[in-house]
């Protein structure tokens, strides 16, 4: 069975009436007020912005970003850099002449500013300090005939210079033809030659020593006065005891002899279509020579050569 409990008609009771009791009176929510809302705190259901800013007013964009201004190190060859003002980044010049370094492709003739003035060379044109006649006719002409030089020219003679032109006494018409010899001997060196199948030179020119000439020229007398044709000295001397007698200090290497022609060119023929005298006159290592031509009337030849090598 179901009962019903009467609750108190609070509705109906006079607000008024509970001030005296002390108490505060209750206060009630406004008709059509949310249950348990403070009206006075509730929120403004309708729009709200704020007054200052709009609400879809654009915001302003960051402060954009400024590129930096080339500087050298920055690790690009900017238009205002180069390889001689920056070369972290525009990398180390290439040689140039001028820059002050004699670089490997440069030289003192092609870029004297960086390398300097070429020192003084045979050839450049000018006859330096350190060079002579003798050392460098292309740059200072051909030395004058000197005494000594193993050539017996003007205005030497026997007299004034036996070393070239021998002891006096050797005809002078002698003495020429054996210039003559030496002059066939050098131009054919110039060019070389195929002696007997075996090509020789070129080679330098040789040049006329005053004792290997007396050593020729007094073989060639002792083979005409004594009338024997040999390599082999009535004493049993050989070439090389002949030269050093005669005052030679080098290596006497090599010997030549020939008879019965009196002209040089004629000699020089001789020698140089027999294969063995052709290859002593053409050889490279030889650079001195003597030549002794003697004239003996009566003798087996009448004329005889003597050619000695020295190296």
């Amino acid at each position: 069975m179901l009962a019903l409990l009467a609750l108190p008609a609070l509705l109906a009771c006079d607000p008024a009436q509970l001030s005296g009791s002390g108490r505060a009176p209750l206060e009630l929510d406004p008709p059509g007020a949310d249950p348990g809302v403070d009206a006075a705190r509730a929120p403004d259901p309708r729009p709200r912005q704020d007054a200052g800013t709009p609400r879809d007013a654009a915001l302003p964009p960051p402060d954009a970003e400024e590129d930096p201004a080339p500087f050298c190190g920055d690790g690009a060859c900017d238009a205002t850099e180069a390889c001689d003002t920056c070369p972290q980044d525009c990398g180390a010049c290439p040689p140039r002449c001028g820059d002050g370094a004699c670089d490997a492709n440069e030289a003192c003739d092609t870029c004297p500013q960086d390398c300097g003035a070429c020192p003084p060379r045979c050839g450049d044109g000018a006859c330096d300090a350190n060079e002579a006649c003798d050392t460098c006719p292309q740059d200072c002409g051909a030395c004058p005939p000197r005494c000594g030089d193993g050539r017996c020219e003007a205005p030497e003679d026997c007299g004034a210079c036996p070393q070239d032109c021998g002891q006096c006494g050797w005809p002078e018409d002698l003495a020429r033809s054996e210039e003559a010899l030496l002059e066939l001997v050098n131009q054919q060196r110039a060019v070389g030659a195929n002696c007997g199948g075996v090509e020789m030179g070129p080679a330098n020119p040789l040049t006329m020593n005053a004792e290997l000439r007396e050593a020729a020229r007094l073989h060639s007398q002792d083979m005409g006065e004594n009338n024997y044709f040999s390599h082999t000295g009535l004493n049993g001397s050989n070439f090389s005891q002949r030269a050093s007698a005669a005052g030679y200090r080098g290596f006497a290497a090599g010997e030549n002899i020939a008879a019965g022609n009196g002209p040089a060119q004629a000699t020089f023929n001789q020698w140089l279509n027999s294969p063995g005298h052709c290859q002593n006159m053409l050889r490279e290592r030889f650079r001195e020579i003597g030549v002794g031509h003697a004239a003996v009337p009566g003798s087996q030849y009448t004329h005889y050569w003597t050619q000695v090598f020295g190296q």
